[in-house]
C-alpha cells in the first residue's frame, strides 16, 4: 500500500473522530434548546417564587404553634387532702424495697384535744386509739428524736424560817439540783393473719394496722401504771380491801399545797365504785358528779379513772394525786412504723407495730400515791 493511500485512511479516521465528538456536542445543544423550550427561564423564577412562598408560610405555622404551646400554664399538682390507704402505702413500699411497711405520724395523739372533739384519722387510723391511756391525758409530752434525754430535778427543803430578831439565819437547806435520765423504750405489737383473707375483707391493711397501734397503746399504759406505782412518796389506806374518806383525805391533804392547787386524782376502776357506794350511802358527800367537768370530782378536785390501775386489793396502789404536769414526762418519738411482712410465716401475713416512748416521774414531791393495807 502507497503512503499517499494510508494517509487518506488516517485522516478518514480522525475525521472519524472528529465527527463523534461533533455528534456528542450536538446532542448536547440539542438536549439543552429542548429543555429550555420546555422551562423557560420565567417559570424557573415563578418555581422558585412559589416555593420560598410555601416556606414561609409553614414556617409562620410552625411559629404559632410553638407560640400556642408557650402559652399553656405549667401544671400544678394538686394533692388531695385525704388519708392515704394503707394497703397502697404498703405495696409501694413494697415495690420499691422488698417490704410492705408504713410509717405513722403519731403527734396528734400526744396533743390535748376537747372530749367533744372528733376522732383525729391519720392515714385512714383513728388517732384517739392511745385515749385509752390517761396518763397520757394529763402529763406533759415532750418530743424528742433521740434515744434519750435528760431533765433537771430540785430536791431538799431550803430551811429557810421566820426567827423574829434573829438576824443570822442558819442556812439549814437540803435543796440540791440533780438530774434525771429517760431512756426511750421500743413498745411492739404483732399479728399473725391468714393471707387470703386480704383479698377478700375491705380495709383489711388498716383493721390490722389500727389494731397493732391499740395494742401498742395498752402495752404502754401499763408501763406507766408501774411507772407509778414505783412512786416513793406514798400512804397507806386503813384498810387491805375497802377505802375510806379519810384515806383520800390524808392523801389529798398530804401533797404540798403548790400542788395540790393544779393536781387531779387518778384513782382506779374499783376505787371509784367503793367511793360512789360511800357517796350513795350517805357516809359522805365529797365524790359528785360534775356534768360541766363530764366527769366526778372529789373535795372539789378532778378525779380521772384509769382501768389499768389494779383493783382495790391488799399492797394495790389505788390512787394517785399529783400536779401531773411537774409530775409526771412521756417522751415521744415523732412516729411509729406499721410493717407487714409475708416471709416470716407460710400462708400469713405477719403485722407487726413498734413505737418508741419515754416515760418517767419528773418530781416525785408533785404526785402522792395511795397503797391499800
Amino acid at each position: 500500500m502507497s503512503e499517499e493511500i494510508q494517509n487518506e485512511e488516517v485522516a478518514v479516521v480522525v475525521a472519524e473522530e472528529k465527527s463523534v465528538d461533533a455528534v456528542v456536542t450536538e446532542i448536547k445543544e440539542a438536549v439543552k434548546a429542548e429543555m429550555t423550550d420546555v422551562v423557560k427561564a420565567s417559570d424557573l423564577e415563578a418555581i422558585e417564587t412559589k416555593a420560598t412562598e410555601e416556606v414561609a408560610t409553614l414556617k409562620g405555622e410552625i411559629e404559632a404553634l410553638e407560640a400556642k404551646f408557650d402559652a399553656i400554664p405549667t401544671p400544678t399538682l394538686i394533692k388531695e387532702n385525704k388519708p392515704m390507704s394503707i394497703h397502697n402505702e404498703f405495696e409501694k413500699n413494697l415495690e420499691a424495697s422488698g417490704k410492705a411497711f408504713a410509717d405513722i405520724n403519731i403527734k396528734g395523739i400526744s396533743e390535748a384535744r376537747d372530749v367533744t372533739g372528733a376522732p383525729v384519722d391519720t392515714m385512714g387510723l383513728s388517732g384517739d386509739l392511745f385515749a385509752m391511756n390517761p396518763v397520757r391525758g394529763v402529763s406533759r409530752i415532750i418530743e424528742t428524736t433521740s434515744k434519750a434525754f435528760e431533765l433537771p430535778v430540785r430536791t431538799g427543803d431550803h430551811g429557810a424560817g421566820n426567827v423574829g430578831a434573829t438576824k443570822n439565819v442558819t442556812d439549814g437547806s437540803t435543796a440540791a439540783v440533780s438530774v434525771q435520765t429517760y431512756m426511750v423504750q421500743s413498745y411492739a405489737a404483732r399479728a399473725d393473719v391468714a393471707i387470703e383473707a386480704a383479698s377478700d375483707i375491705k380495709g383489711f391493711d388498716a383493721f390490722w394496722a389500727e389494731d397493732m397501734i391499740s395494742e401498742i397503746a395498752t402495752v404502754e399504759a401499763a408501763a406507766h401504771v408501774a411507772n407509778i406505782e414505783a412512786a416513793n412518796n406514798s400512804i397507806t389506806a386503813a384498810s387491805a380491801s375497802a377505802i375510806g374518806l379519810d384515806d383520800m383525805a390524808e392523801l389529798v391533804y398530804g401533797l404540798a399545797p403548790q400542788y395540790r392547787s393544779s393536781a387531779k386524782l387518778m384513782l382506779s376502776t374499783g376505787a371509784i365504785a367503793q367511793l360512789r357506794t360511800l357517796n350513795t350511802a350517805s357516809t359522805g358527800g365529797d365524790l359528785v358528779f360534775d356534768a360541766q367537768l363530764g366527769g366526778f370530782r372529789l373535795f372539789g378536785m378532778p378525779v380521772v379513772e384509769n382501768a389499768y390501775m389494779a383493783p382495790v386489793a391488799t399492797g394495790n396502789v389505788v390512787a394517785c394525786i399529783a400536779d401531773w404536769n411537774k409530775f409526771f414526762v412521756v417522751g415521744n418519738r415523732a412516729s411509729l412504723q406499721v410493717g407487714r411482712f409475708s416471709e416470716t410465716v407460710p400462708g400469713k401475713y405477719v403485722y407487726y407495730a413498734d413505737m418508741r416512748a419515754a416515760s418517767g416521774i419528773w418530781h416525785q414531791a408533785a404526785g402522792k400515791v395511795l397503797t391499800m393495807a
